[in-house]
């Protein structure tokens, strides 16, 4: 019986740090940043949800579209994919303002992504 219990728990272990995404490699969020140009407004949407996915590891290209792209709409959406990543999550940021207060600290806020309207 306990061998078993044992058994079924290691296989649903495995299966759940298995099916854990991996951080998404750098050709893959090339190729959605690239998808931000695409002619089909579907594709182009799916690609900039994808990339919000991303987090930290699209910035890089996302800055470097949003600076360099000659296709004006895979520039733009960069920009704004860049935005809502520079975003402060407002969750986050609910729970530390009340713990700051009581603890009589200064709760500072900076942004991960830098300057959003000079991309510097």
């Amino acid at each position: 019986m306990t061998r078993r219990f044992l058994l079924s728990f290691v296989l649903s272990l495995l299966s759940v740090v298995a099916s854990a995404e991996a951080p998404p490699t750098d050709a893959e969020v090339a190729l959605l940043v690239e998808q931000l140009g695409a002619r089909s407004f579907r594709q182009r949407e799916a690609a900039q949800q994808q990339l919000l996915g991303c987090g930290q590891n699209a910035i890089a290209l996302l800055r470097k579209a949003a600076r360099e792209s000659d296709n004006l709409e895979r520039s733009r959406r960069a920009k704004q994919a860049l935005a809502m990543l520079a975003k402060p999550r407002w969750t986050t940021l609910k729970r530390g303002f009340p713990l700051a207060r009581k603890q009589g600290k200064l709760l500072l806020v900076f942004s991960t992504v830098g300057e959003i309207d000079g991309f510097s």
